[in-house]
């Protein structure tokens, strides 16, 4: 119960933060709602938003150190609140787990980006924070872990080479097949579609001088981070379902600005009996795709689950 109760306070944490940062991206109320909606609905969140994996610890970080990061290449913060919101969001999501970095390093290239090309003038300010911050972190955890291991920096090695899959033989093509099916099974294929449209909107419009659309731009920034952590750790991502899990607000923004366009389509075109039995066809699929996936866990037994928790109490307790 307490490590239920544990991941169920940070998610919910997660849902207060994105709903926070729904309303500084998105247009309209019901975007804020709706996105807020999916955010806690999908499968990857309301099944593996209670289970203790490092990711959920992470992710209320991220949100921070994003909402922070962005409103400080906007300028809508105060120099005190954004360095304290990604000074807190850097330290929270790097001792939390490994993904935090990729947020890091997320935040740290958009910033380049925005310095380099876009000449934001208050871009550097915290591409140097971040940089930094995420320097002295990675150093102070590989320490930490060299330390624990008495030194045993051979381990490690073969630790990392393993889980980036160095040694494996998977294949490409299986590979990217296990990820689209787990990607639907708890996103949703409408998600796994919103996604790619998002990263091409986000790639055509790197050129402008500024951003076309926040929400785009914003969600770039997760996707670039959770692609970036499901593709190092490679053999690791099609062996744990949850391991798209900071995919999701990328996923929820994306799918509301898929909704977003479906319904300005109807109110413009002349077939909008067409229109609307598309956006009625892809509420159906994520909503059955959610209820069918969170059914299938909620009623049958896992073998490996049973056969480890056995393990634990003749070992542990």
């Amino acid at each position: 119960m307490v490590t239920r109760a544990v991941a169920i306070f940070f998610h919910v944490l997660s849902a207060w933060l994105f709903y926070g940062l729904a309303r500084r991206l998105l247009l309209r109320e019901w975007e804020v709602l709706l996105a807020t909606l999916i955010f806690v609905a999908l499968p990857i969140s309301a099944f593996f938003g209670r289970m203790m994996n490092h990711e959920v610890m992470a992710l209320p970080a991220t949100l921070l150190l994003v909402r922070g990061y962005w409103e400080c290449v906007r300028g809508g913060w105060t120099s005190a609140r954004w360095i304290a919101a990604v000074g807190v969001g850097c330290l929270w999501t790097a001792f939390s787990g490994w993904g935090g970095f990729f947020a890091i390093g997320a935040c740290a290239l958009h910033a380049g980006w925005e310095a380099t090309f876009r000449h934001n003038r208050r871009a550097p300010r915290v591409l140097v924070v971040l940089l930094v911050a995420g320097s002295v972190l990675l150093a102070l955890d590989t320490a930490h872990l060299v330390w624990v291991l008495d030194g045993d920096v051979t381990y490690l090695r073969e630790l990392l080479e393993s889980r980036m899959g160095i040694e494996s033989s998977y294949g490409g093509a299986r590979w990217l097949g296990r990820i689209v099916e787990l990607h639907w099974r708890y996103f949703s294929l409408t998600s796994a579609v919103a996604l790619v449209v998002l990263a091409y909107l986000a790639a055509t419009g790197l050129s402008a001088d500024e951003p076309r659309d926040v929400a785009v731009e914003v969600g770039s920034i997760f996707l670039l981070a959770g692609i970036g952590y499901v593709t190092v750790f490679n053999l690791s991502a099609p062996q744990h379902d949850y391991w798209q899990f900071m995919l999701l607000p990328a996923s929820a923004l994306a799918l509301v600005l898929a909704f977003r366009w479906l319904v300005t389509m109807m109110k413009q075109s002349q077939r909008r009996t067409a229109w609307l039995a598309l956006l009625i066809f892809i509420s159906l699929e994520i909503t059955a795709t959610a209820s069918i996936t969170l059914t299938q866990r909620h009623t049958r037994s896992e073998g490996y689950c049973l056969e480890i928790v056995e393990q634990l109490r003749r070992d542990w307790l």
